[in-house]
């Protein structure tokens, strides 16, 4: 039998481990002669060596538990924080300045003896409105009226065109501040034609300073002082909102610069009920020279809180 035939039969019989070393020899003695059958010991001892020494694999286990399914972590969608709605802030409302006006008698023309009537210019900010009013007996003749340049028998440019006069009345409102006409260089006139040069009625805008109070030196109360110059003479006239029926607020006229004011030069007469009118014998030449100032206080009991200060100039 050839040596292949040997190893093949040899290695069969070593797969079936159940039989015994014994069963294989008697077998391979049954075929072989002694010789071969000593070949084929030392050859089965060597594979069985092998066997031995091989390492036994290790099988490994299933398992059989059913995998847990993964869990699918979906990402949270945040939640967005409510962005804080930011009002806008309001605009401050500025406080109107106080009315402020001033009445002046017409003079009649040359040739008219009655008293013609009278004007009224009313200050609204940079506003100013003209009201005139003239007797019946010049209703009719008046067909024309402006504020013109110089004086009364002298006067020149128109400055600003007047509504005609219906029913004896007219208003106009001119865009321009009552401050900037009492520069005491204008006139109203009252004609019958524009280019005449016969004057019906006419009156003089005095010089004048209008003052808006600033702040004391204690409170703040607004107000406002009208100063017009009457014949070497000053006319004060004050106007600021009475703190209640009654109440009164001592002014007088200070040196010095608000609002620390220095001393005293000249009382005026109390604010009472929100408006005071006093004639100082002081032209308004001086005191804006001098540069004085108009000081109100509080209250007879609290004479020493100053609520208001305003410099002439």
């Amino acid at each position: 039998m050839p040596r292949s035939d040997f190893l093949i039969e040899a290695f069969f019989s070593l797969a079936f481990l159940d039989s015994s070393f014994t069963a294989i020899t008697i077998r391979l003695t049954m075929k072989l002669d002694s010789q071969k059958i000593i070949y084929a010991h030392f050859f089965l001892a060597m594979i069985v060596a092998l066997f031995a020494c091989a390492p036994i694999p290790t099988q490994t286990p299933q398992s059989t538990d059913t995998p847990r399914p993964t869990r699918t972590l979906i990402p949270e969608t945040p939640t967005p924080i409510p962005t804080e709605t930011l009002m806008p802030t309001p605009t401050a409302t500025p406080t109107p300045l106080p009315t402020v006006s001033i009445s002046i008698t017409l003079k009649p023309g040359p040739g008219f003896d009655a008293s013609p009537g009278s004007a009224e210019l009313i200050g609204r900010g940079n506003q100013t409105e003209v009201k005139l009013e003239i007797n019946s007996r010049f209703d009719g003749l008046v067909k024309s009226a402006q504020i013109q340049e110089g004086f009364c028998l002298t006067s020149g440019a128109i400055k600003f065109p007047l509504n005609n006069l219906a029913d004896g009345k007219s208003t106009s409102v001119l865009q321009t501040s009552l401050s900037s006409l009492l520069i005491g260089t204008l006139s109203i006139n009252l004609k019958p034609a524009p280019d005449a040069n016969t004057l019906i009625a006419c009156t003089g805008i005095p010089r004048g300073v209008i003052l808006y109070f600033d702040p004391g030196r204690d409170e703040h109360q607004s107000g406002v002082a009208l100063l017009i110059a009457q014949e070497g003479r000053t006319e004060v006239t004050l106007q600021m909102p009475a703190s209640g029926a009654g109440a009164v607020r001592p002014a007088q006229l200070f040196d010095g610069a608000c609002p620390n004011l220095g001393a005293v030069k000249y009382p005026l007469n109390n604010i009472a009920d929100g408006k005071s009118f006093t004639s100082i014998p002081f032209p308004l030449t001086d005191l804006l020279r001098n540069n004085w100032l108009i000081g109100v206080r509080k209250s007879f009991a609290e004479p020493n809180v100053f609520v208001a200060c305003g410099a002439i100039k």
